[in-house]
């Protein structure tokens, strides 16, 4: 129905409109002549820029950057979300439906420990990292197999530690004050920090019989062992107050100016005043935001660092110098370091850049390199969870695209082509609207349609893909066909964000017309 308002001639209305653009207008200079009915050409802009800013950087709710990651890589992270979300924001609403969809798996399982979505989401974005002191042991992710070295590895000492602790409570019958049983778990005066939580409190959390003791470790995986045994213990309150950079009413704010948008745009269709390009492109974000939003309301907002579960806190007074150190620096030094820490990242190298030169020299290939990774980037979202056979902490992109949602349902590949397919159509609005040039309509056509069919050819390729799996060299070919419309699609995308600017420069007389809301509301007179 919103494309039918938008795109059907409204003749009875235009004949109406004419007679009133012209009272508005000077019929010599062609300038506003009733300033309270028109709007100017950075007014349109405003108002479009404000809901693609919402679109592209509130509604995102990022994963947990890695840990030891530096500030200048998470920023560039947080750029290459924007982009993805500028340039192909259907990529984003899948992350958020796949997310979604393992969520509500995860809140489900843990149901009886009085876990929700937000304790799910915030498992799924890499919030919850072990810690033996201050040495960072690695993620918990939910499931055995997403964990297998850190349970290999730990699973012996945290329960060997875990009974020890029951056994000394048993034997001593204290709250927990005592030097001993300190290093065995309690700290009074644990490190104050919104993000660093006691999770392994004897005296409260841990249960008092072993009758009620978490499951075993024949059917549990360590994520589970820990909430089980009250290592875990942060609540919903906890995640909305302390860790989480939204709330309900910034939110709220940011959905009801992306409505009060789409409502004016709705309101020009119905009195026949012209819509711009820009307005048009700006409805399809608008209307995917709605999806993001829903997807993502529980999702805790910028988390910057991941909550640390301790199982042992003997160590945690021996702060690192090093981290100090780093986070001293000032001026050229911490600009050249986070120069070489984004050009180790885009390299792939681990290896510290410590010249100058060498640092000139990679820096040269940087926007080469963006660009590549803005198309793994687009591909990772695509395909799903990128690192999933990735176990070892310091693996790259081992949070920024985590859904952990290992069979993808098909209602959601049935959703995404409908997606795809509305999003695009939302761009065929303006076949017939009023270009600057001939050429101008015809570049906004066959963009228009390329990031319509765009996505659709992918999705067949890619089932494509999945069908037929077991010959490698079929595989091959089948990425590389569906990559020839991803480049169009993308090629698409800027061409009609190009032309939706410059159609700005010639527009008809009624786009500068504001909408006359009176008209809309019941009235005497």
């Amino acid at each position: 129905m919103l494309l039918y308002a938008l795109a059907r001639p409204l003749a009875q209305t235009l004949a109406a409109t004419n007679s009133s653009v012209t009272d508005l207008f000077d019929p010599t200079t062609g300038k506003c002549v009733d300033i309270d009915g028109c709007r100017t050409v950075s007014d349109i802009v405003y108002s479009c820029l404000s809901v693609v800013l919402i679109c592209t950087w509130v509604a995102i709710h990022p994963n947990v950057p890695e840990v030891g990651k530096h500030p200048a890589v998470v920023l560039y992270d947080d750029f290459q979300l924007m982009v993805v979300a500028l340039l192909a924001p259907e990529l984003v609403i899948v992350w958020a439906m796949r997310q979604w969809f393992s969520a509500k798996k995860i809140a489900e399982k843990y149901k009886k420990y009085g876990w929700g979505m937000q304790h799910a989401f915030l498992v799924l974005m890499g919030g919850l990292t072990l810690y033996d002191g201050e040495k960072f042991c690695g993620y918990l992710w939910e499931g055995r197999d997403e964990n297998d070295e850190l349970h290999e590895k730990y699973w012996n000492q945290i329960t060997k530690h875990h009974r020890k602790v029951r056994e000394a409570l048993g034997r001593h019958e204290v709250d927990g004050k005592e030097e001993g049983e300190k290093d065995e778990g309690h700290v009074d005066d644990q490190p104050t920090s919104d993000q660093t939580h006691l999770l392994s409190n004897p005296d409260s959390q841990l249960p008092a019989s072993s009758e009620d003791h978490g499951p075993e470790p024949s059917e549990s995986c360590l994520l589970e062992y820990l909430i089980a045994n009250g290592y875990i213990t942060i609540t919903e309150d906890d995640i909305q107050d302390s860790i989480s950079h939204g709330d309900i009413l910034s939110k709220s704010i940011a959905v009801v100016q992306t409505t009060w948008f789409l409502l004016q745009v709705i309101a020009r269709a119905v009195e026949g005043i012209a819509i711009t390009e820009l307005e048009i492109v700006t409805v399809g974000f608008a209307l995917l935001n709605f999806g993001t939003y829903f997807l993502w309301w529980n999702k805790p907002l910028r988390v910057r660092r991941p909550v640390r579960v301790y199982w042992r806190q003997s160590e945690w007074k021996e702060k690192s110098e090093s981290t100090e150190s780093t986070n001293g620096q000032t001026g050229h030094g911490a600009i050249f370091k986070g120069i070489s820490a984004l050009a180790q990242y885009l390299v792939g190298s681990d290896d510290e850049v410590d010249s100058a030169v060498e640092l000139f020299f990679l820096a040269m290939f940087i926007p080469l390199l963006v660009l590549i990774w803005f198309f793994a980037a687009c591909w990772a979202v695509l395909l799903g969870d990128p690192d999933t056979g990735q176990k070892t902490a310091g693996s790259r992109h081992k949070v920024l695209f985590s859904t952990r949602l290992k069979e993808e349902p098909m209602r959601l590949s049935v959703a995404l082509f409908i997606i795809a397919s509305l999003f695009g159509a939302i761009h065929c609005i303006p076949w017939e609207f009023q270009f600057p040039t001939h050429t101008e309509k015809l570049l906004w056509r066959v963009s228009a349609l390329a990031i319509t069919a765009g996505p659709s050819a992918m999705i067949i390729m890619l089932m494509f893909v999945g069908a037929f799996g077991a010959s490698k060299w079929l595989q091959m070919a089948s990425i590389v066909l569906a990559l020839l419309p991803s480049i169009l699609y993308v090629v698409g995308r800027i061409i009609l964000i190009v032309l939706a600017l410059t159609a700005l420069r010639d527009l008809a007389p009624s786009a500068y017309q504001t909408v006359e809301w009176t008209t809309f509301i019941p009235h005497i007179g």
